[in-house]
């Protein structure tokens, strides 16, 4: 993409993801009251940007607990990649065909459509099907030679493999998959991945299942590896707990924690002392972990893991 005439910015900054990604003034969500709102990422989503640029891992497994924020992250990232790059193509594949359209519209094509007006400018929309799931984009043919015009990079939203190479592929909750769609999921391991085997590839999901399925030998090798035998393609593990988000807390008084969360919690710090060395739980903590787990029951610790461990504790039918 040329980056003359871009106001505001210089030609260094845009031409370096961590700084479109964490400057706050190029991509815009939609907030939680449905409002768009410049993207300031969080200290989880800080780091995966530095695990992804920084680091160079391309093959990255994100465990965590619901509402995050990394969906969101990941689809900005995918969006970066088709905006900056040229002829290139990415893969978002997701539990069902709506949850990867609703990416799709709600994410990507949200975040491109309230681009700064001076970065808008120096790309056009070639694609945009919801039905197929395709969305793709070119340099503006005002700011480039007839040649450069024809290119394209285009992103494929779906819950099957895609055709093709894909520099950058996101498989959102694989464990699900896996866990209810066993040949689906044979499809991703079988085909998705040796698509995007000299890509970055994500998989971002809640577990399912135990130790078992088809995502668990990648988490095995995450765990197992030692750091001095690993390479860029070896799989690498980010777990993320209910207790990193600051906004999972309830006001209220500490009588109301029933005597069974007080033994939880005593319990959890006591088995694992070195996943949680130096963490306290408050009492707002507490109380939300309680009345959470009220409302989700045997599926607390697969939704809201404390510690990794609790992860490969989760049940399914």
């Amino acid at each position: 993409m040329p980056l003359s005439n871009v106001e505001g910015f210089t030609e260094e900054q845009l031409a370096d993801p961590v700084f479109r990604l964490t400057c706050g003034r190029i991509y815009q969500i939609r907030n939680d009251e449905g409002e768009p709102e410049w993207f300031i990422p969080k200290p989880e989503q800080k780091r995966i940007i530095k695990l992804i640029y920084l680091l160079g891992i391309k093959f990255l497994i994100i465990l965590k607990a619901r509402q995050l924020g990394m969906s969101t992250l990941i689809s900005l990232i995918n969006l970066d990649t088709i905006l900056w790059s040229t002829s290139v193509q990415t893969t978002l594949i997701d539990y069902n065909g709506d949850n990867a359209r609703k990416k799709m519209v709600e994410k990507i094509i949200y975040a491109y459509d309230r681009l700064p007006p001076s970065i808008a400018a120096l790309t056009s929309i070639r694609t945009k099907n919801t039905q197929t799931g395709e969305f793709s984009i070119g340099p503006n043919s005002n700011f480039c030679n007839e040649e450069e015009a024809k290119l394209r990079s285009t992103g494929f939203f779906g819950d099957q493999p895609r055709g093709g190479t894909s520099q950058f592929m996101h498989i959102s909750e694989w464990s699900e998959i896996a866990a209810r769609f066993p040949q689906r999921s044979a499809d991703i391991k079988t085909g998705a991945l040796s698509s995007a085997k000299r890509g970055v590839i994500v998989i971002e999901t809640t577990w399912h299942g135990g130790k078992r399925g088809d995502v668990w030998p990648f988490v095995k090798a995450a765990l197992e590896t030692p750091p001095e035998h690993r390479t860029a393609q070896t799989p690498f593990l980010q777990f993320f707990a209910w207790w990193t988000d600051p906004n999972n807390r309830v006001k209220g008084s500490p009588e109301a924690i029933k005597p069974e969360t007080h033994a939880y919690f005593a319990e959890i710090k006591r088995s694992w002392p070195k996943e949680l060395d130096g963490i306290e739980f408050d009492h707002e903590q507490m109380l939300w972990y309680q009345e959470t787990s009220v409302k989700l029951g045997v599926y607390m610790r697969g939704q809201n893991p404390t510690v990794l461990e609790e992860c490969f504790q989760s049940i399914i039918k």
